[in-house]
């Protein structure tokens, strides 16, 4: 199960990339159980060290990974996408 959290943020992480959503690459190392449905995806870099999801809410996991990164991202001073705002907004306003 943790597998498979690892390839599927790590798929959106390049998706953001590729996008041009995030000004570096990310390489999601690992994910950890953090207790219950939170799980930690560990990047390994010191812009970007971790980000938790929520597995047992209504939001998708893909939707909360995104919000996760860009506003740690925007909370660093990091330039992301203009776009993320409402992208980000809009996965807010669902949770």
């Amino acid at each position: 199960m943790l597998s498979k959290y690892r390839l599927e943020a790590q798929t959106i992480v390049d998706a953001l990339y590729s996008e041009h959503q995030i000004p570096f690459k990310l390489e999601a190392h690992k994910v950890t159980n953090e207790g219950g449905k939170e799980y930690r995806i560990h990047f390994y870099d010191s812009r970007l060290t971790s980000v938790v999801v929520d597995t047992g809410n209504a939001v998708p996991f893909k939707d909360q990974v995104v919000a996760s990164i860009l506003l740690q991202l925007k909370g660093y001073g990091i330039p992301a996408s203009t776009a993320f705002a409402t992208g980000v907004s809009r996965i807010l306003r669902a949770a």
